[in-house]
C-alpha cells in the first residue's frame, strides 16, 4: 500500500492526539510557573531543574499539531470524508452515472476493461454507422438502440472503475505536504517512543 492521505489520517486517530493540545497549553504554562519559582525566595529551599520528559513531550505535541494542520489543508477532503475507495464509490457511483448522460462513450472509453474490448470495439463501429447521414429511419433506431444497450450495459462498471482511480489520485495528491505531515507524526511519535522506553528503563532499574 504506499503513504497517502489515509494512512496520515488514520495515524491522526491516535489517542494520545486528544491530549496533545493539553500538553502543547499545560506544558509552556508550568514552564512558567517554574521561571517564577527560580526568581523567588522558594528557590534558596528547594531546588529542582524542569522536568525533561514534559520538554520532550511538548516537542512531540508540536510536532504532532504541525502534522495535523498540514492534513487540515492539504488533504482533499473526499479523503477526509470516506475511510476507503468502496465508501467513495457507494456514494457517488449513481450521481455520476446521472451527472454526464452525454458523455457516456468518452467515460467508456476511457475506463473499459481489458476483457471488454470487443464489446467496445463493436460499440465503436455502432458509433461510427450512426454517424453515417445516409442511414434510414427504421435501420438508425435498430443500430441506436443496440447500441445503447451495449454501453448501457458496460457503463456502470466503467463508472465505479472511474471512481476507484480518481479515490486513488486524491489519496495521494499534494505529495509533498503528504510526506511532510506524515514526517511530524511519525517524528511525534518516535519522541514519545523514545519518552516512554527510557521511562520504562528508569522504572525497572530501581
Amino acid at each position: 500500500m504506499g503513504m497517502d492521505w489515509l494512512v496520515v489520517k488514520n495515524f491522526g486517530r491516535v489517542k494520545y492526539f486528544n491530549i496533545s493540545y493539553i500538553i502543547m497549553i499545560g506544558v509552556p504554562l508550568l514552564a512558567t510557573i517554574y521561571q517564577s519559582l527560580q526568581n523567588s525566595w522558594i528557590k534558596q529551599h528547594v531546588d529542582f531543574d524542569f522536568p525533561s520528559g514534559f520538554k520532550w513531550m511538548y516537542t512531540a505535541s508540536i510536532s504532532y499539531a504541525t502534522g495535523i494542520a498540514l492534513y487540515q489543508f492539504f488533504c482533499p477532503k473526499e479523503i477526509k470524508r470516506f475511510d476507503t475507495s468502496d465508501e467513495y464509490v457507494n456514494v457517488y457511483q449513481d450521481l455520476y452515472e446521472r451527472a454526464y448522460p452525454d458523455k457516456k462513450y468518452n467515460i467508456v472509453q476511457s475506463n473499459i476493461a481489458d476483457s471488454q474490448e470487443d464489446t467496445m470495439n463493436k460499440i465503436h463501429h455502432l458509433n461510427n454507422v450512426l454517424k453515417n447521414v445516409s442511414l434510414g429511419v427504421e435501420e438508425r433506431k435498430i443500430v441506436q438502440m443496440e447500441y445503447d444497450d451495449l454501453l448501457n450495459m458496460i457503463y456502470p462498471g466503467c463508472v465505479q472503475r472511474f471512481l476507484f482511480k480518481d479515490f486513488e489520485i486524491k489519496s495521494k495528491k499534494n505529495k509533498a505536504a503528504l510526506w511532510l505531515s506524515a514526517a511530524f507524526y511519525f517524528g511525534g511519535t518516535a519522541i514519545l517512543l523514545k519518552l516512554i522506553f527510557c521511562r520504562a528503563v528508569l522504572v525497572f532499574e530501581i
